[in-house]
């Protein structure tokens, strides 16, 4: 018996949600450019939060995908008091070290982002495309990208950070 029933189902949900939303926020984008900054961040936290749990949720079909038995009452159990504990201490290691994990998480993005395009583009290429991605933001509006990096490590200086990936959308141009 599968946890989510069929996972086709699933990610074809996932993706009329997640289009949804987009739509919607895309609609809203100019009500929502013209609050606070401080209201902004926290719905953008809000929208990270309402956004990524159903990304997260489909974890668990990952999980069986790769192998792992979700069948029964103590295995759901087991997962998912393992999936909490992960999540625990990533915030724990990312309120201890803000900036190298911010770090971190930019190099992971890059790389999950690079896989989009597994079938149809070379390894070194897609690396690339990816890391444009995610540093656009920071070439495009410096002062915007510093002030939410600012704001996710608890006011550490980032400067310096924005620097770098500006300095790595130069040989996009």
């Amino acid at each position: 018996m599968k946890f989510f029933g069929n996972k086709q189902d699933a990610h074809s949900i996932h993706r009329r949600v997640f289009l949804g939303v987009s739509l919607a926020l895309a609609l809203a984008s100019p009500f929502i450019n013209g609050l606070p900054f401080t209201v902004q961040i926290v719905l953008l936290g809000a929208f990270v939060l309402i956004l990524g749990m159903p990304h997260g949720a489909l974890n668990p079909l990952i999980a069986q995908r790769f192998g792992l038995d979700l069948d029964g009452f103590t295995n759901k159990i087991s997962f998912y008091l393992t999936y909490l504990i992960l999540s625990a201490g990533a915030l724990a290691v990312w309120i201890i070290f803000p900036v190298p994990t911010l770090i971190a998480f930019l190099v992971i993005s890059i790389v999950h982002f690079s896989d989009d395009w597994a079938h149809d583009v070379p390894k070194w290429l897609r690396l690339f495309i990816a890391t444009s991605l995610i540093t656009n933001p920071c070439f495009f509006y410096p002062k915007e990208v510093e002030k939410i990096f600012e704001f996710v490590v608890f006011g550490a200086d980032v400067g310096l950070l924005v620097d770098f990936c500006i300095s790595l959308q130069m040989p996009v141009f």
